[in-house]
């Protein structure tokens, strides 16, 4: 990178190789492979954009997949295997600084994005599914899932605070 890495996630390709995405301030994710350490490829940001937030995470259709969140509220999903952006589109007017994913009951995967409110997406049709949170809150700095006593999945979501909020899901969720 040229400038300042933000974000790094670890993941496991379908082939069984251990890599790392980085992301920041020069507007490009690097993907590397662990053993022996390589880079792999290099993703432009589109439209040019600081990126605050990577999640993997296997697409439906069998694609691992990339989810990059960006300073300018821009969610964009890229197909690793191939290194090419599948969908890029604005939902957020602020920052995303954290994504996760988690399945539901009846199979759809989910992706929650974390900006000033956090937003549920279908990952096969794009559709908005849910959001939660009021627009004037502080930005989310960091969400995760946990799995309650009862089976349903839940968001945690912290906005670089004190303050930490859980969210259920009125239906109930596998994670």
């Amino acid at each position: 990178h040229s400038d300042t890495i933000i974000r790094l996630v670890v993941f496991t390709t379908l082939d069984g190789d251990t890599c790392l995405a980085s992301g920041g301030e020069d507007e490009t994710i690097k993907i590397w492979k662990i053993r022996p350490m390589s880079l792999v490829g290099t993703l432009e940001s589109q439209p040019s954009c600081t990126v605050c937030a990577l999640a993997v995470f296997l697409h439906p259709d069998g694609k691992l997949c990339l989810a990059s969140g960006h300073l300018n509220g821009d969610i964009s999903l890229w197909d690793l295997k191939r290194q090419t952006l599948v969908k890029a589109f604005r939902e957020h007017r602020a920052p995303i600084w954290s994504f996760t994913t988690f399945t539901q009951k009846n199979g759809s995967m989910c992706l929650a994005s974390g900006g000033n409110v956090i937003k549920i997406w279908n990952v096969e049709s794009l559709e908005l599914m849910r959001e939660l949170g009021a627009p004037d809150e502080k930005n989310i700095s960091y969400l995760t899932t946990l799995t309650c006593q009862d089976g349903k999945v839940c968001l945690v979501s912290c906005n670089g605070t004190s303050t930490m909020m859980i969210w259920e899901e009125k239906e109930r969720l596998t994670s």
